[in-house]
């Protein structure tokens, strides 16, 4: 399975959610029932992970047969990511779902853009 490609955009000091719909080659929507889910923040690819979302620290909820994945990053967390990155530069993430047996599938990877909120 080729994971998609998508973009976001996230703004330093600020909650992140996302909500995403999951649906495989048919456009069938897929039941998530039993999954468990990794989102991985790099600064490249195969560096060192600056911040992990899972469904088991909270930051992936999973909503089983509706077949939705809810990603959730913190203000603190986001705030993180402040001193890591300079202007310009983006991240790099990939989303990963973990089947009941353990088999791992790559379903979505791209930048994640850093904005810094302007404050008046």
């Amino acid at each position: 399975m080729k994971p998609g490609k998508f973009d976001f955009e996230l703004y330093v000091g600020a909650t992140f959610r996302e909500k995403l719909e999951c649906y495989d080659e048919t456009g069938s929507l897929v039941k998530l029932n039993g999954y468990d889910a990794t989102l991985q923040i790099r600064k490249r690819p195969n560096q060192q992970k600056l911040l992990e979302l899972t469904t088991e620290n909270g930051g992936l909820t999973l909503g089983g047969s509706l077949g939705t994945i809810e990603i959730l990053i913190s203000s603190a967390a986001t705030l993180s990511l402040k001193n890591k990155f300079q202007t310009g530069q983006n991240f790099v993430y990939d989303l990963k779902l973990i089947a009941p047996n353990g088999d791992s599938f790559p379903i979505l990877e791209g930048k994640i853009i850093p904005k810094i909120m302007v404050t008046q």
